[in-house]
């Protein structure tokens, strides 16, 4: 982190950068940043940066995929709704563009017109390169 302590998004994109070189998230940096400012305040703090670290190691890829959900929960309302679904769809769209909001939205099993955690973590398990993509993307210091 940065000697004060906390990091902006632009300070931070450089340190994981740094810390992460082989890492081909440049799309993602904005999604990785959200998730660490846990209180959404626009910078993150060390505490946030380890609490962060700790989540993304060794845990199954079900809990990493919760992890991918909070990172698309911008509002955090528990849902992943319409604009929330077409920045998954741009991220995305490099590694499965077979992948479109229909496809999405017919994982919603409720049929309420967005995804709550469950329904975006069985999307993503059942579908085996947005399963990977996103599970390498989090994946920060497993062994």
């Amino acid at each position: 982190m940065c000697p004060n302590g906390y990091s902006n998004k632009e300070e931070f994109i450089k340190l994981y950068q740094q810390l992460y070189p082989h890492k081909k998230c440049e799309n993602f940096m904005h999604e990785i940043f959200q998730l660490f400012d846990m209180d959404k305040n626009g910078i993150i703090t060390f505490s946030e940066f380890l609490i962060a670290i700790s989540l993304s190691g060794h845990r199954k890829p079900e809990e990493k995929l919760r992890l991918v959900f909070k990172m698309y929960d911008y509002n955090q309302n528990g849902l992943i709704e319409k604009e929330e679904i077409d920045t998954i769809l741009k991220s995305v769209a490099h590694i499965s563009p077979e992948i479109d909001e229909q496809a999405i939205i017919n994982w919603d099993k409720d049929n309420n017109g967005h995804l709550n955690e469950e329904e975006f973590v069985q999307f993503i398990m059942n579908n085996p390169k947005l399963r990977k993509y996103f599970i390498e993307l989090i994946k920060i210091h497993d062994s």
